[in-house]
């Protein structure tokens, strides 16, 4: 598979959400398992979105779903426990029907990993839809 490369808009929509690594999210060498920072990405990106005003609750009310269909990370340095993980979100992709949410953690200024995710748009019965319009509106308005 390849990573897209995937950079910080210099505008739009964006959000920065922060998470303390815990004991139990590290293994016996004391490093942050790697398995973590995707329980972080969504974090940032369920943040990002609340944000944003369409907080993941509204779109499932309507009957629609935004499921993960590809994920990667791209890891750089260790975090360690008790590190404050920054977590930079954005959107980095708008289509018919999916969208990409990009990520960046830091532990200061230290770039830990990059990564993201591709989510489609289903309905209740798993068919792909077109991404809601109050989405596509917030989306596209800070993207222009």
């Amino acid at each position: 598979m390849t990573i897209p490369e995937l950079s910080q808009p210099q505008y739009g929509l964006q959000n920065v959400h922060f998470e303390r690594v815990r004991f139990g999210d590290t293994d016996a060498a004391g490093i942050v398992y790697y398995a973590n920072f995707y329980r972080w990405f969504e974090a940032g990106r369920s943040e990002l979105m609340r944000a944003s005003g369409v907080p993941y609750a509204s779109i499932v009310s309507e009957g629609l779903f935004m499921p993960v269909v590809e994920s990667w990370c791209k890891y750089r340095t260790p975090a360690r426990y008790d590190d404050n993980l920054k977590i930079i979100s954005w959107v980095a992709e708008l289509k018919a029907a999916t969208i990409v949410i990009a990520h960046e953690i830091y532990v200061g200024d230290r770039l830990v990993c990059k990564g993201g995710a591709r989510l489609a748009c289903v309905d209740d019965t798993g068919r792909v839809r077109r991404i809601h319009p109050s989405i596509r509106d917030i989306v596209e308005r800070a993207l222009s």
